[in-house]
């Protein structure tokens, strides 16, 4: 009977300790670019893993990781880097600017083609009559606008009876100007 007692201790101590070790602890550090600035919003993430975290506006960030994970740090314009945690709890990195330049920023979107390049302080969205027939097999404008210009929004519903129902098109998900009454 001692010796079963003493057999469930050691396995319960055995137990106790793995978890220990498999335990994740909190990892905090501070990103800065070449200079000693401070860098904020730098994406930490765990390699392997969808765990990750962002710095602050004073490039701090806290991530809770395994001591045999690998940290990697990037953000746009900066070398990327990958550093071993190794049981370390403070983790302090410097990014290096990539010397490379970005010649455009293509943004992708779902609907018609991009905007015109105008400097003004509201969208402006440039339809061609001329191409408005190649876009789209639809009958009618408001569903041609639609799909041609990407700030216009309009709500087509088909009722009961099989009529249908159009509000008023917004732009930008604004409410209209004008109601019909």
């Amino acid at each position: 009977m001692r010796q079963l007692k003493q057999l469930t201790v050691f396995f319960m101590a055995l137990l106790c300790s793995t978890t220990l070790l498999a335990q994740k602890q909190t990892v905090t550090g501070k990103v800065t670019d070449a200079k000693g600035d401070p860098l904020a919003g730098v994406s930490v993430n765990i390699k392997g893993s969808n765990a990750g975290t962002s710095t602050d506006n004073n490039g701090m960030f806290s991530i809770q990781a395994d001591g045999k994970d690998v940290l990697e740090f990037s953000i746009v314009g900066y070398q990327s880097q990958k550093i071993n945690i190794n049981g370390k709890s403070t983790i302090n990195v410097s990014l290096q600017p990539v010397q490379t330049e970005l010649s455009e920023v293509v943004f992708v979107g779902t609907r018609g083609g991009g905007r015109a390049k105008l400097e003004t302080a509201v969208p402006v969205d440039i339809i061609r009559i001329n191409q408005i027939g190649l876009l789209t097999a639809k009958t009618d404008l408001t569903s041609v606008l639609n799909i041609a210009a990407p700030s216009f929004n309009y709500n087509k519903q088909t009722g009961a009876d099989g009529a249908d129902h159009i509000d008023v098109g917004t732009l930008r998900g604004l409410t209209p100007d004008l109601h019909w009454y």
